[in-house]
């Protein structure tokens, strides 16, 4: 285990951008929030995260210009689940965005703003019990052409948990995800983005 830790403080140090991806269902997100983000038109995500002894795979498309619809199944829940999320409101300079989703059989509603050394996001509802929320802060190196790798650190609250995590974009279509649920199991997914 320190030797993975080391290995990720030494990604960490090397590497820089901001990257969006999909959450272990598959909602573009952080690790289990959704935020105000979609996937780009045109776009699918096929994803596989791993915890816990469970395995959830994904795949989510951009049906319409900021509306994504997803499918995804788990080793122990069994049958498929489905996500539909749209913004309703673009985030700008005056406005935090808004959006919203159906995750399974329930709805919820996610803000987001940007905080200038990171993005917030808060929402309410969903499988989440009540509020969630959650940072995303982009990581830079003193000199951004030393990789093409992009990282971001995640924390968020999921209405249960606090889970921290690392999100890495390798050559503009695979994303990696390693985190920390509820700090105390290890969860890594890896996501790759296609056009359809």
């Amino acid at each position: 285990m320190p030797k993975r830790m080391a290995l990720v403080a030494l990604l960490i140090i090397v590497v820089s951008g901001q990257v969006w991806a999909g959450t272990a269902t598959g909602v573009t997100g952080l690790i289990h929030i959704p935020t105000t983000s979609t996937l780009t038109s045109g776009l699918m995500e096929t994803s596989i995260h791993a915890f816990g002894g469970q395995a959830i795979a994904s795949v989510t498309i951009a049906v319409a210009p900021q509306v994504e619809v997803g499918v995804y199944t788990s080793n122990r829940y069994g049958p498929l689940g489905l996500t539909v999320k749209g913004v309703v409101v673009p985030e700008d300079e005056d406005m935090p965005g808004i959006a919203v989703g159906l995750d399974g059989t329930t709805t919820y509603i996610v803000m987001s703003r940007n905080l200038e050394t990171a993005h917030g996001y808060l929402g309410v509802g969903g499988r989440f019990g009540g509020i969630f929320g959650g940072l995303a802060m982009e990581l830079r190196s003193a000199d951004n052409r030393l990789s093409n790798t992009k990282t971001t650190l995640i924390m968020e609250y999921d209405g249960k948990a606090v889970n921290f995590g690392l999100r890495m974009h390798f050559a503009n279509n695979i994303y990696f995800d390693a985190a920390l649920l509820n700090i105390e199991k290890m969860m890594v997914g890896i996501t790759l983005q296609t056009g359809f």
